[in-house]
């Protein structure tokens, strides 16, 4: 299967495109689309991590619930997840991304009004997985395909762009939550943050398309398309999506579908691996709880600055080179912060380039997918290879955490591992074909 199809509308091809730049000139339509996707990498993370530290110890205390068991319902709403991602890559494909972002917006502000006032821990637990749902709805599945269809070329710049949302949930989020209950409790708090899906419901309603050339927006914000070319060839696009041969069972019998999981897993594994254990890992070379918690803090602010760097030189360089260049950087950062002990300023220096690779880290699955399987076979390709990544990603809790715990607060043996599996994704990265596969 190749990208390179021939058009039967007016001798219009796929091929002999001019290449893309690498600035971010994405027009007035292009940014808000960015902002839209940054508006909701910032509610996901905010909501699926990082207030966890927040909410968990304030229902606990209002309700006497065991924090253990609000903690454990984490692991088991990520496993039904992935089942989620699944159905929901078949919705996306049926429905297009934009009623799904509609529909899961909507269902987001009922659940987020509801949360607080739960009185049952069972009620909690189901609105949590609920909540955690509609955010892989919302973002990953909706918003992943947006950025297929909008940015074919550029998906690695917007979603470093975007993705900088996540590294402001990691510097606001916790503070700005406290704040607000401390001010009025979680009631207050959680409505206060329901603004944010009612901000991108709005601009769900009024604004966004499944695809740009709906929105007379040429993809990738393109000047060397005429609009009425655009549009030609997202029809050809979408008329091929109706026959399109990558089936669930095609995509599993595929190496590339495999690569892509494999080659990206990692990614992800390394960087809730690192962040879950950045705290502790701080403490056990010298730093109090309260600096520990600065670092983190901090981290984040670097975090925005490397999702873009790593967005830029997705787009200029290509995503297999962007994401072997982040293997290759973090196995120096954990090599460096295991020399922490001879020096601090290897812990310094290793923590700045944990940061970075965070930061763009997030970005690569995604693009990748894209990069891979193309702009209107992005929506097949996640549905089955969005659960392999999760797969492997929920390794990094017990790889780094469970392990550096059992062997006495060491964390050799855990960023030993997390350097294989570093190798490892390279291996399958390097392996992944230079063309697409599947229709751009």
């Amino acid at each position: 299967m190749s990208d390179n199809l021939q058009s039967n509308n007016n001798g219009i091809t796929l091929t002999d495109i001019p290449p893309v730049d690498a600035k971010s000139n994405f027009g007035k339509k292009g940014w808000l689309m960015v902002l839209y996707l940054f508006l909701g990498f910032f509610l996901s993370t905010s909501l699926g991590s990082d207030l966890l530290n927040v909410i968990i110890p304030a229902f606990s205390a209002l309700k006497g619930w065991d924090a253990a068991a609000l903690y454990g319902i984490v692991t088991v709403s990520g496993i039904i997840t992935v089942v989620c991602v699944i159905i929901l890559g078949f919705v996306v494909r049926k429905t297009g991304a934009r009623l799904m972002a509609i529909i899961g917006l909507a269902c987001t502000i009922v659940v987020m009004f509801l949360r607080p006032h739960v009185g049952q821990l069972w009620q909690y637990n189901a609105l949590y997985i609920i909540n955690n749902i509609l955010a892989q709805a919302v973002v990953y599945v909706s918003a992943g395909a947006l950025t297929a269809n909008w940015f074919p070329r550029k998906k690695g710049l917007v979603m470093g762009w975007a993705t900088m949302g996540a590294s402001a949930s990691t510097i606001f989020s916790a503070l700005v939550f406290s704040a607000l209950m401390n001010k009025g409790g979680l009631q207050l708090a959680f409505y206060v943050w329901n603004i944010i899906p009612i901000a991108m419901l709005i601009l769900a309603i009024a604004f966004i398309k499944n695809n740009p050339e709906e929105r007379g927006f040429n993809p990738d914000n393109d000047k060397n398309m005429t609009p009425e070319v655009a549009r030609q060839l997202m029809e050809q696009g979408l008329e091929y999506e109706k026959t399109s041969p990558w089936t669930i069972k095609k995509l599993l019998s595929t190496r590339y579908a495999w690569f892509v999981g494999i080659g990206t897993g990692p990614l992800m594994m390394l960087s809730v691996g690192i962040m879950s254990s950045l705290v502790t890992r701080s403490m056990s070379v010298g730093f109090t709880l309260e600096q520990a918690i600065l670092i983190m803090s901090v981290s984040g602010v670097v975090g925005l600055l490397g999702s873009y760097i790593a967005g830029w030189i997705d787009t200029k360089y290509g995503t297999k080179r962007a994401t072997i260049i982040l293997y290759v950087w973090i196995i120096i950062a954990l090599a460096l912060n295991l020399l922490a002990e001879v020096s601090i300023v290897f812990f310094y220096i290793s923590v700045v380039m944990f940061a970075c690779f965070i930061g763009g880290a997030n970005n690569m699955p995604v693009s990748m997918i894209a990069t891979v399987f193309g702009r209107y076979d992005y929506s097949s390709a996640y549905r089955v290879i969005w659960p392999i990544v999760v797969i492997i990603m929920s390794f990094g809790f017990a790889l780094v955490g469970a392990l550096a715990a059992m062997l006495g607060g060491t964390f050799t043996a855990s960023y030993v591992g997390l350097i294989i599996a570093s190798v490892i994704g390279i291996i399958f990265t390097a392996l992944l074909p230079k063309q697409c596969v599947g229709r751009n």
